[in-house]
């Protein structure tokens, strides 16, 4: 059984919209959304499965993206998810997964780009060349207006944010960064250390005076413990990290430890929204009496209870 769920509205703006027509030629900005959408989910499957040399079979015929009208007020255009689920007596609960991740770390990275500021530190570097084709049929008085379904601020995506982004691929650059891996050498003498990431790549940078027991504990007990750094780096234009400029944070954590994020959602506000997300007509298919009666409508066992 086939269902679909928003990602977000393209509303396109400018003079050629005003009579809420779509210009054919804009047709290849849908194109482009897309294919950023799967490239950042892949690099995103990619960075979670750094043992899996290629990326899952089937993973992109998961990834479908349809529209099924376009809205007044200029032309605004809703994209949806279209997903495969299983015919159940129970509604199912979808869970968020790459593609879902990639359009949160998409409007982030566009915003933050509209703003002139950093990308956020867990985009992926390897995707900003992908950004040429986004806004490539715009004109200078136009704009594509992008409306996160899950909520949030609006982002404006100009010609100038597009060339603000394609900078970052066509030359060397600072930007956020967040990286995994082992101490491998340390340095008192201009508090240097490096890093072996990962994926197995080196990198060196500076840490503040104030880290240097952590950095130091950390190299003694390298084979153990790996760190966590969040900061500034230096990037090639491919997106290669090639330098760590400064340690805003530093975590160690051993081998095999369950790490805490402070700023995740609580799982009661997740199961909310979920819960929120399915259509009350399929609340309305659950039978009033499961919660006693579950081991008959889940196995076809037992006796009916009052």
């Amino acid at each position: 059984m086939q269902k679909h769920y928003p990602i977000t509205t393209q509303k396109f703006n400018g003079e050629r919209f005003k009579d809420h027509g779509l210009d054919l030629d804009v047709l290849p900005e849908l194109i482009a959304y897309k294919t950023l959408l799967i490239e950042t989910a892949k690099a995103l499957w990619r960075a979670k499965n750094p043992d899996r040399p290629r990326i899952k079979r089937n993973f992109e015929d998961g990834l479908k993206l349809k529209f099924y009208t376009i809205q007044p007020g200029s032309v605004a255009i809703p994209i949806e998810r279209e997903y495969e689920v299983e015919e159940s007596l129970f509604p199912i609960v979808r869970k968020p997964d790459e593609l879902d991740e990639a359009a949160a770390l998409l409007d982030e990275a566009m915003n933050a780009a509209a703003a002139d500021q950093l990308l956020p530190a867990g985009f992926p570097k390897n995707v900003i060349p992908f950004f040429d084709d986004l806004g490539k049929t715009l004109r200078e008085d136009e704009s594509i207006e992008f409306s996160p379904a899950r909520g949030g601020a609006k982002i404006i995506y100009t010609r100038e944010v597009r060339d603000r982004l394609l900078k970052r691929s066509a030359n060397e650059y600072s930007d956020q960064l967040n990286v995994h891996g082992e101490i491998r050498a340390a340095s008192l003498d201009g508090n240097r250390f490096t890093v072996r990431q990962d994926d197995g790549t080196k990198v060196e940078g500076r840490f503040q005076p104030e880290q240097e027991v952590i950095v130091t504990d950390a190299l003694r007990e390298h084979v153990s413990c790996r760190v966590e750094i969040q900061g500034v780096g230096f990037f090639s234009a491919d997106g290669i990290l090639r330098r760590i400029d400064r340690v805003d944070r530093l975590v160690v954590r051993r081998l095999g430890e369950q790490s805490y994020d402070s700023t995740a959602r609580p799982i009661w506000d997740v199961v909310e929204e979920l819960g929120q997300s399915i259509p009350a007509e399929e609340w309305e298919k659950l039978p009033k009496d499961a919660s006693i009666n579950l081991d008959k409508y889940l196995y076809g066992k037992g006796e009916s209870q009052p």
